[in-house]
């Protein structure tokens, strides 16, 4: 097994930007969105975050 220092483990691993904005399709089931100001979430389907990013709960009640 090779061994990496950090600086080439950071090169080789770090996330491309594909540069198509606000929104970007990780993969199939994941979307990635680049924060700018305000987003809604669905609460329970963020997986990951990364940042300075506070959370606040809104308390609209959608019926259906």
């Amino acid at each position: 097994m090779s061994r990496y220092s950090i600086d080439e483990f950071m090169k080789q691993t770090a996330q491309k930007d594909k540069g198509e904005g606000f929104f970007e399709l990780e993969n199939p089931r994941t979307l990635e969105v680049n924060l700018n100001g305000q987003v809604w979430a669905k609460m329970g389907s963020m997986i990951a975050y990364n940042g300075n990013i506070k959370f606040k709960r809104d308390k609209t009640v959608i019926i259906r």
